[in-house]
């Protein structure tokens, strides 16, 4: 059972993936072409500040899940219904807090930009879009507690995956009619109680014994601070650049920015998938004290997202120019085209990706107080240093200073999540993160002097392109993981695929 809910929070996440990467490909493209670069830079650097809100919120998320743990794998509601009761009434006042942040960020970010947009129209765009992420918020936060502890995220996902449907094909509609700017940002809030009445409903049908009634729980969440700090840093790594972007740089670079961060982040969030139903099964494993089991379960786990990102950011490297060439054409205002953005996106890519098994285990275990000195540092390192590399550099020193900050802490939280919860060597973690950006190297030295750029002038190309060089990136990948690290392939194929061979262990079938 525990297999086959991971199984379905990865499709399920996967799915949601893809359909954000799809419409997060055509609406910017539609926004450039409409209305230009510099708003498209406003609506996006926008989106990315207002996310920072909901820091309010990791801290108690995260602790409250790995509460849950616990409780949910003996199924004693006596102790989960005040835990859920205590995490709505937190939610109620968080929601609070939330709307007053939004109207103060709505007064601020308005003064602090350097271009002459208007005071008012930014004011606007600001709340409304930050208005949709309260509401977001205060709808779906107490029901993701109690769902990713059960291990039923895909619920949520899958509510998630209609409203995003719904909201974007009437932004395409509001952006082919060429409607407000204003309208456009507020467009996204109307669908947001589909959502809401969705989940209302799957609680009360499929979780018949919780009661939101109850006395709360006064457990002390000793975690909170250091599961907001843990999640701070994690989430700065990938919405702060393109704001400090819009100030350091310009908004018209902040929607460069944009379109080549859509692209990695789609790939990082694909990868991240996994996060979302492993977090929850390493956790049961943790509440059941499985410890051979779980240092098992995270080599393979590590040693097949490892090789994941490998094919795609291989691919991704080779892809991006040719992308942006096609995908651009004839509607930029600006020029788009920046090679060496997407060497150093792909180069963060690999180092902030790596990190996910590490941060999955220490998630699961509740051990985030032993990342919080590293967590700080790094946030520390990512402020500095991309404000003073951007000033002088531009976006490539923006992106120099993410990739400083993402190496201190992929290699801080490996050394934890190894040493202080597995007890374990990070020797094998190193070598494969080499291994990855060699093979990374060895795909595209050959590849850069074997095709045209110029050539692919067309969707329909550069698919066949894609195709034919996801396919190289995998055949080598794989060979070569096949080569190196075949102590650990030969257990995966022994658990997995050989029939005559069952060694997969009771605990896994509950």
């Amino acid at each position: 059972m525990r297999t086959k809910k991971a199984v379905f929070n990865n499709l399920s996440a996967a799915s949601l993936q893809m359909i954000n990467l799809i419409f997060g490909l055509i609406i910017p493209r539609l926004m450039i072409q409409t209305y230009g670069s510099e708003l498209n830079g406003l609506l996006s650097s926008s989106k990315q500040m207002v996310s920072y809100l909901r820091y309010l919120e990791m801290g108690i998320t995260t602790a409250l899940i790995y509460t849950l743990y616990s409780p949910l794998a003996k199924s004693d509601f006596e102790e989960i219904n005040p835990l859920v009761t205590r995490s709505k009434n937190e939610y109620d006042k968080i929601s609070f807090w939330y709307t007053i942040a939004v109207v103060i960020l709505s007064i601020v970010y308005p003064i602090m930009l350097k271009e002459d947009i208007g005071y008012g129209t930014v004011f606007i765009i600001v709340l409304f879009v930050g208005l949709y992420g309260a509401l977001d918020f205060l709808t779906l936060a107490k029901h993701r507690v109690l769902l990713m502890a059960d291990q039923r995220y895909y619920v949520i996902t899958l509510s998630t995956i209609f409203t995003i449907i719904f909201q974007n094909i009437t932004l395409i509609g509001l952006i082919y009619f060429e409607q407000s700017i204003i309208l456009i940002a507020f467009a996204p809030i109307i669908f947001l109680p589909l959502r809401s009445w969705f989940l209302n409903y799957y609680i009360k049908k499929h979780y018949s014994l919780i009661d939101y009634k109850v006395e709360p729980s006064k457990i002390k969440l000793e975690s909170r601070k250091d599961a907001f700090i843990s999640g701070l840093a994690n989430t700065l790594s990938v919405s702060l650049p393109i704001v400090i972007v819009s100030l350091v740089v310009s908004l018209e670079m902040a929607s460069v920015f944009s379109v080549y961060s859509l692209v990695f982040l789609g790939i990082s969030n694909i990868i991240g998938i996994f996060t979302s139903g492993m977090s929850a099964a390493f956790g049961n494993m943790f509440a059941k004290n499985q410890k051979s089991i779980i240092k098992k379960g995270n080599n393979y786990y590590e040693f097949l997202i490892y090789i994941l990102i490998t094919i795609l950011y291989a691919s991704t490297l080779a892809l991006i120019i040719p992308f942006i060439n096609v995908y651009m054409g004839d509607v930029a205002d600006i020029n788009y085209v920046y090679p060496s953005i997407g060497i150093l996106f792909t180069l963060w890519g690999v180092i902030h990706g790596t990190v996910i098994p590490n941060q999955t285990i220490i998630n699961a275990s509740g051990k985030w107080k032993l990342s919080t000195k590293t967590n700080i540092i790094q946030i520390i390192i990512l402020i500095i240093f991309t404000f003073v590399l951007g000033y002088f550099w531009d976006v490539n020193g923006i992106l120099i200073g993410m990739i400083l900050s993402s190496t201190v802490r992929t290699l801080s939280l490996m050394h934890i999540s190894n040493k202080k919860i597995l007890d374990i060597g990070s020797s094998k973690n190193i070598l494969r993160i080499i291994r990855s950006i060699i093979i990374i190297f060895i795909i595209n030295v050959p590849l850069y002097y074997k095709f045209s750029m110029s050539s692919i002038d067309s969707f329909s190309k550069w698919i066949i392109y894609a195709v034919i060089i996801t396919f190289i990136s995998s055949v080598v990948t794989i060979i070569i993981n096949l080569l190196l690290d075949w102590k650990t392939v030969k257990e995966l194929l022994n658990r997995y695929i050989r029939k005559n061979n069952n060694v997969k262990l009771k605990e896994d079938i509950d």
